[in-house]
């Protein structure tokens, strides 16, 4: 069954016409730019707010070799 409607799937899925960000997905883009929006999606994500997690320092001490 997919495969018979693999070729119209883009056409059946963009006649519902949601608007990217009520989708809320960077992959299946209008515009395209995907790679793009999947780069600043992950730069504004609170997970990678700093360089280095702060929480790294305290397991770094932790498993400091005591030899």
């Amino acid at each position: 069954m997919y495969a018979r409607l693999r070729p119209n799937l883009i056409s059946l899925v963009d006649a519902f016409d949601f608007h990217d960000n009520e989708l809320n997905s960077c992959l299946g883009r209008y515009d395209g730019q995907v790679y793009e929006a999947l780069m600043e999606r992950a730069r504004l994500n609170p997970t990678n707010r700093h360089k280095v997690h702060p929480v790294w320092k305290s397991i770094k001490q932790e498993t400091k070799s005591k030899l």
